[in-house]
């Protein structure tokens, strides 16, 4: 779990750093990073705090980062 004290974020809102008008963009793709690298990532709080989870390859439960 990582919580922030800033302001948070919506994040069916943001824009999608895969398409056309965003690959020149300079910033943006650390939420899309989260969801493609980790198994399990979902938000609380409104954003503020994210729960993040990557299965281990050496078996099959799950462990989480932190």
């Amino acid at each position: 779990m990582v919580r922030d004290e800033g302001k948070g974020f919506n994040s069916a809102e943001l824009p999608n750093p895969t398409a056309a008008e965003q690959l020149e963009a300079t910033h943006g793709r650390g939420i899309y990073l989260m969801r493609t690298l980790m198994d399990e990532v979902h938000f609380e709080r409104g954003g503020t705090v994210v729960h993040m989870r990557k299965k281990s390859e050496k078996s099959d439960s799950p462990s989480t980062c932190r």
